[in-house]
């Protein structure tokens, strides 16, 4: 796989994560990394200043998938669970890691941690369920 058209092709072409603020910034097999600037849109609540918790596992989801997808298969979600350690509130850009535990023939488990200027705020792990589609089929 051609892992820089392969980030500049989810940069491009996925409406979700380019809504939400998500860029992909790394990957490679089973990794990926993504990047977050919040915005004022990403708040919880009016006048409330932290990171709305949805918006940090929308990113984790997002950047699991992507390492996910390194297999060279097309994925969604089976599974996916996250603690929040400590509120992001300072509006620096939020980073994402994704890093393979397992890949198989069907499922992939990633472990997901997001960051603000090297602080963890969240951690979570995300199973995927591989599809029989090839991601460089839908890069054509």
């Amino acid at each position: 796989m051609d892992y820089q058209k392969f980030i500049n092709y989810i940069n491009e072409k996925n409406a979700f994560g380019y809504s939400n603020g998500i860029v992909l910034k790394k990957c490679g097999p089973g990794f990926a990394e993504a990047e977050l600037l919040p915005s004022g849109t990403s708040n919880s609540n009016i006048g409330f200043p932290h990171i709305h918790g949805g918006l940090l596992f929308t990113m984790a989801d997002s950047v699991a998938g992507t390492a996910a997808m390194t297999s060279g298969h097309i994925c969604v979600t089976l599974n996916s669970s996250i603690s929040y350690i400590k509120s992001a509130t300072r509006g620096l850009p939020l980073k994402a890691v994704a890093k393979k535990i397992h890949q198989g023939r069907s499922t992939g488990v990633y472990d997901v941690e997001i960051t603000e200027d090297g602080l963890p705020i969240a951690r979570g792990t995300v199973t995927m369920f591989m599809l029989e589609q090839r991601v460089e089929d839908t890069m054509k």
